[in-house]
This record gives structure tokens, sequence and C-alpha cells, in this order.
């Protein structure tokens, strides 16, 4: 399906995934496969690729003969190949440090040269049965290759490239690029991808289970990878951030083919739950990421209205007569959401409506401890889709 999707240029977002003369990485796009996929771990099939320590990567495909690798469903969630019919995917991070991580690694071309400066980037998607999402999904440039096929300890180095703000990686539904311009010191000649900072110096954030599966949550960040591309920087802009869904005035509008289906698109929006604290309609950091995922969904495609539906819990209902500003809390909270994406990422606002249910509409219904923090919430429904 085609949406119309914001860009600094189609050139820019189509050299994302390309190889060219000048791109130093063999199979970036993991489509040269020398046998069929038939069982996780296998990343040396692609060619060009390896894991550099004992835990060895997955290779995903839509050709694969076992489930747990096939594309676009995979044993940790569903997500198509960027370009082509492979992607890879690596363990991050994972809970308490229970599973050992993995990484990809390939030898470049030829070596970089001393005082050139390169776009280095690659493109990832968390997948959908993390329970985790984190930052530090980085890049790491080195002139020997990583030797620790002996070992299932992490690699600890300092990368050169990863996201300017090095924020947490989250988005589950598109790829989003990782990018940088680097100057070689010269001799740079293999590339390594994962997460190369400690545990205690990695930032982690639980991932809520999105609407559609049913399968439980992995204790881990587990990414998708694909598109790895290095080129020298007059080549290429390298601004590949503003990239994705950034609305600008100097940016031109193009319309591409995505991965993403209206269903899976509506799906994700309706999906989504914004918790308050109990009595509260102040939005926290975390209300704030979770509408900033949601403005870039509505970017993906500008037919999409949001109807914003402010709840409160029946605790929150039953206190009215001793605390009566509960009753406008459902009002406050969607108003909150409305004025942020407005204000705050510039939605139009005859894209967005908000409405008060109260508690007539509760999100979750079975009798828990935490169904009255899950209706302290707002919800979306999509039309136009």
């Amino acid at each position: 399906m085609k949406y119309k999707v914001i860009i600094l240029s189609a050139l820019c977002f189509a050299t994302a995934g390309n190889l060219s003369a000048q791109d130093l990485v063999v199979n970036g796009s993991f489509e040269d496969v020398d046998k069929k996929i038939k069982a996780p771990g296998q990343i040396s099939l692609a060619t060009g690729w390896t894991s550099p320590t004992a835990t060895q990567a997955d290779l995903i495909s839509t050709e694969a003969k076992a489930n747990e690798v096939g594309a676009p469903d995979n044993k940790f969630g569903k997500e198509k190949p960027r370009t082509g019919e492979t992607y890879a995917g690596i363990v991050a991070y994972s809970y308490k440090d229970k599973e050992s991580r993995s990484y990809i690694s390939s030898e470049l071309v030829k070596a970089m040269t001393e005082g050139e400066e390169y776009c280095v980037r690659f493109n990832v998607s968390l997948s959908d049965l993390s329970k985790y999402s984190i930052n530090n999904v980085s890049a790491l440039l080195s002139e020997k290759p990583i030797d620790m096929q002996a070992s299932t300890e992490s690699i600890l180095l300092k990368p050169q490239v990863q996201h300017s703000r090095n924020k947490i990686m989250s988005q589950q539904v598109y790829w989003e690029p990782i990018c940088t311009k680097y100057v070689a010191k010269g001799g740079e000649k293999f590339i390594t991808i994962g997460n190369f900072a400690s545990t205690d110096a990695t930032d982690d954030k639980k991932v809520k289970r999105p609407a559609g599966f049913t399968g439980a949550q992995f204790n881990l960040a587990y990414y998708y990878i694909d598109d790895v591309t290095i080129v020298p920087s007059s080549k290429d802009e390298c601004i590949c951030e503003k990239e994705v869904f950034e609305d600008k005035p100097e940016i031109v509008e193009s319309t591409v083919t995505t991965s993403v289906t209206a269903e899976e698109l509506k799906s994700n929006i309706e999906g989504m739950v914004v918790s308050f604290e109990t009595g509260y309609a102040v939005l926290s950091d975390e209300n704030k990421e979770n509408l900033d995922q949601l403005a870039d969904f509505m970017k993906l495609d500008s037919d999409i209205i949001i109807v914003i539906h402010g709840h409160i819990s029946e605790n929150e209902f039953k206190n009215a007569k001793s605390r009566p500003k509960n009753l406008l809390l459902g009002f406050n909270r969607s108003k909150a959401a409305y004025e942020y994406l407005v204000a705050q990422k510039e939605i139009d606002r005859k894209r967005l409506k908000f409405e008060d249910v109260k508690n007539t509409q509760p999100v979750f219904t079975t009798d828990t401890e935490k169904k009255d923090a899950v209706n302290e919430s707002v919800t979306f429904k999509a039309f136009g889709l």
C-alpha cells in the first residue's frame, strides 16, 4: 500500500537501501545467501557477514525454511524486510543479562581512507514481542576484526555510530535509520553492529505488547537490522534522522511504498494506551514519548483522523463524591494529549478530536490490580484508513 511520507528528498530515501559503486559494505541488505535458512543463529549464511562472539545472530527471510526466522512472521514478531527478502536479527539487551547479546560483523570492500568523511548508515526495527527497548544501538568501525568466538560475553568498546541523541530505539511499525558522518582515522576495515555498552550504562524501557499479538513477550530487546551502507559523505547527505516523517516547510513530499499496511497501522494506533497517575491529567515524559510515536504514525498517512478518548477508572468515579474534579479527568486527559500533538508535534488540529468517555468505555475489564491503572488513560480511534 502506498502512503505519503515526508522526507528530505526521494534521492536521500532511496540511497539508504541500495548499494552504489562507492558503498564499502558487502551485501549490506543481506540478500546474497549461500544456503537455505533452516534455523536461528545462521547469520554466516549471508555472504560477508558473521557474528564475532559465540552467540550467533539470526538471518531472517521470506524464503527461510524455519518459521522461527521467517518473514514477515517470525519468533520475535512481524516485520517485512526493508528492501528485498532478508534481514538480520540481534539480541541487544536482556533483563539481568540472562541471555547473551549477539552482534553482526562484516569486512569492508576496502579500508577507509585517512581524513575522508563517510556516511555510515543502518536501519533498525524493534521486534513486536520484545519486552524492552534500549539506547546504545550502535555500529563500531575497527581496523581488525573482533574475535571473541570462544566467548558469550558482551563486547564493551566505544562505537562511532549511533543516533545523535542516543535515544531509546522503540519503533516497531517501521524501519528507523541510524546514521552519522564519520571522518576516518585510516585503515578501518570492519563494521560491527550491536550494543557495546555495559548493562548499567544502557537505558532500557519496558514495551507493551502491541495489539494483535498473543504470544508471551521475551525479556530482552531484539532488533531487526537491514540495509547497512558506508559511502563517502560527499555522495550522500547523511541526514537520515530527518527522513523519518519530520514535517518542516523546506521538506518536499514524496510518495513511497512502505511495508506498513492500513490494517497494521490502524491496529497499532488503536492498541496504544497512554496511562496517567491516579487523580491527575498531567503528561509525563513517558506519555510524551508515546504521543511522539502516535504523531509518527499520523505522518505516515495524511488522511488519518484520530479521536482521543479520555478515560477514568471505577475508583476515580466512585471517589468523585469527595473529589468532584475526578469527573473532569477524562476530559482533561484527552485535552492534554490533543494539545501536545497540536502544539509540540505540529499535527493539524483538523485531524484530531478529543472526547471524555469517563468510565463508560473501560480499556481493561478483568478484575485485577492493574485494571484501574490501565483505565486511567487515553486511547485512540483511527479513521480514514
